[in-house]
């Protein structure tokens, strides 16, 4: 099966909910880009435009030492790594989806919202 998901659909969900995750305190870091069409290894770039080809699109997200990255590949899997910090948890490193099984769009802003939500945060912007 190829599941072939736009990424440039999948880089708006990204984009709405960072917003979001900055009004909590987090620290959101560029779009990035891996271009299928330069040579290997394939580069990751930063711009949209610079990609002629991307077969991924993914972030970084901090909040003190929180670290967290997200990438998703046109194949329908994401990558998540993320590090609880000093006094928060081992390092998680996971895939959700995979060839067998790919991300839908929609799964995808289910995977978006759980992985905001491994991250304190300051607590600005949350209701009370």
């Amino acid at each position: 099966m190829d599941a072939n998901i736009d990424l440039d659909v999948a880089a708006e969900q990204i984009t709405a909910r960072a917003a979001g995750w900055e009004a909590r305190g987090l620290q959101v870091g560029p779009l990035t880009w891996r271009d299928q069409a330069r040579r290997w290894p394939h580069q990751v770039v930063s711009g949209r435009f610079q990609a002629a080809e991307p077969d991924s699109v993914g972030i970084k997200v901090m909040c003190g030492d929180e670290e967290g990255e997200l990438v998703l590949y046109t194949g329908g899997w994401a990558d998540i790594l993320y590090w609880g910090g000093k006094g928060g948890s081992d390092v998680v490193d996971e895939m959700v989806g995979d060839y067998d099984a790919p991300l839908t769009l929609e799964d995808f802003g289910h995977v978006l919202d759980s992985f905001g939500a491994r991250f304190r945060g300051d607590g600005a912007g949350l209701p009370q």
